[in-house]
């Protein structure tokens, strides 16, 4: 099991439920994003039935770094789920570098209350063996993903940081919040930073970032090796060619809404390819028109829509709006 670390010049596509499946991540790759990683998958889920869960795990060609995160809460059934996991990837993609990462932050109530996701924060001793688990048995190297606590009064992030790195994990995404803030208020950077100077795993910062300048700052002042993206890029793939130009000493490209028309075809056409459910394509096409004259209205329009052409057309209406395609 060999370590390849994702190249610095870019910033992690985070996962997001419903948002990040596999066309979305590749255009994101396309755009420059340096790691993509699936939406949660059920360990249990995947052992029970396999190829349901499997086809989320569905990789696409140009993700050349790549992570399948997992959740559940017994380290046995975690680290089944792993193995299968890496050898579905191993069969299919050789010379790509895969991982497998543990969700340990996922706020949503029906995860916490069954014990997995963020509620694992309360109990590190429980992570440390389930990535202990999975370092054993799976082929693929560990990564993990954590908020900084559950509570403001329970932060403990450098404790489970510590407790993951020490039970063989590679690397840690950090999001700035606590379980019980779930998307509200700020992240909290300072949390992060402070996770980075005690620890020696690697370590992406979440949380906030919806500009290529405060991914740069937020990078400088806290240290971390890398950032990672999550809302600030839904809709808004294009956001991480900005980010690796600037960490590259480039100017950031300045984002039309024509190349954002375009960045939505480029994802129809993928999605139509993966035969992505429709009702998932229609909630892209609400984060792609998100922000502009009209939006709300169009966004009626968009839940209307029974087809690909009446969803092309209906995006098209709103940056029309805002300038010639």
């Amino acid at each position: 099991m060999t370590f390849s670390k994702p190249p610095l010049e870019g910033a992690f596509l985070a996962p997001m439920a419903r948002i990040t499946d596999i066309a979305f991540r590749s255009i994101s790759v396309d755009y420059g994003a340096s790691l993509t990683t699936t939406e949660l998958i059920s360990a249990n889920g995947l052992i029970q039935n396999q190829q349901k869960s499997l086809r989320l795990a569905e990789r696409a060609p140009n993700e050349e770094y790549f992570a399948t995160q997992l959740f559940g809460k017994n380290p046995q059934t975690m680290a089944e789920a792993a193995s299968i996991i890496a050898s579905h990837q191993d069969s299919k993609f050789k010379t790509k570098k895969s991982y497998i990462d543990i969700n340990l932050g996922c706020p949503v109530p029906k995860v916490v209350r069954n014990g997995m996701g963020s509620a694992l924060l309360k109990k590190p001793e429980l992570v440390g063996k389930i990535i202990s688990r999975i370092s054993d048995q799976a082929n693929n190297p560990v990564t993990a993903k954590i908020r900084i606590g559950f509570s403001q009064k329970t932060i403990n992030a450098v404790e489970v940081a510590k407790t993951i790195e020490d039970a063989g994990a590679e690397l840690l995404t950090i999001h700035g919040r606590t379980t019980e803030q779930l998307y509200t208020g700020k992240a909290n950077w300072d949390i992060i930073k402070k996770v980075k100077e005690k620890t020696n795993i690697l370590v992406a910062g979440n949380g906030d970032i919806t500009d290529a300048e405060t991914a740069q700052k937020r990078k400088q002042e806290t240290n971390v090796d890398y950032v990672a993206i999550g809302r600030g890029a839904s809709g808004n793939p294009l956001l991480f060619k900005q980010i690796r130009d600037l960490f590259v000493g480039r100017k950031p490209t300045i984002i039309t809404p024509k190349q954002k028309f375009e960045a939505f075809k480029k994802y129809l056409k993928l999605s139509e390819h993966y035969n992505t459910h429709f009702i998932h394509q229609k909630l892209q096409a609400q984060h792609f028109t998100k922000g502009f004259h009209n939006a709300t209205k169009t966004r009626v329009i968009i839940g209307e829509a029974k087809n690909r052409e009446e969803l092309l057309e209906a995006v098209r209406c709103v940056f029309e709006n805002e300038t010639k395609i």
